[in-house]
C-alpha cells in the first residue's frame, strides 16, 4: 500500500497514461483492499497524528475508488466477485 503524504513535493504528472488500456475493476478492487487495511489500522491508531493520516487516506482511496467506477471498462459483476474474495481473505 503507497502512502501519501502532504509534506512531499508536488511534481507536475508529465507521464501519458492510457487509462483506456487500464482494467479498472482491478483497479477498483487495489484500492478497495487498501481501504480495508486502513480501517483496520483505524481502529487502533498509536496517536491522534496517525489517525488524522489514515483518515486523509481514507478519503484519497474513496476518491480513486469513485473515479475508477465511473470508467466505462468497470464491470460491478466482476468488483462484487473481488470483494467477496477479499473479504476471505480478511477473515
Amino acid at each position: 500500500m503507497y502512502f501519501y503524504s502532504d509534506t512531499s513535493v508536488k511534481d507536475n504528472f508529465t507521464h501519458h497514461i492510457d487509462f483506456s488500456r487500464v482494467n479498472s475493476t482491478s483497479q477498483v478492487l487495489k484500492h478497495y483492499e487498501n481501504l480495508l487495511t486502513l480501517e483496520f489500522f483505524l481502529k487502533s491508531p498509536k496517536d491522534f497524528n496517525e489517525k488524522r493520516d489514515i483518515e486523509k487516506e481514507i478519503l484519497i482511496c474513496e476518491r480513486k475508488i469513485k473515479w475508477w467506477k465511473e470508467q466505462w471498462n468497470f464491470s460491478q459483476e466482476d468488483f462484487l466477485k473481488g470483494v467477496n474474495d477479499l473479504k476471505r481473505k480478511w477473515r
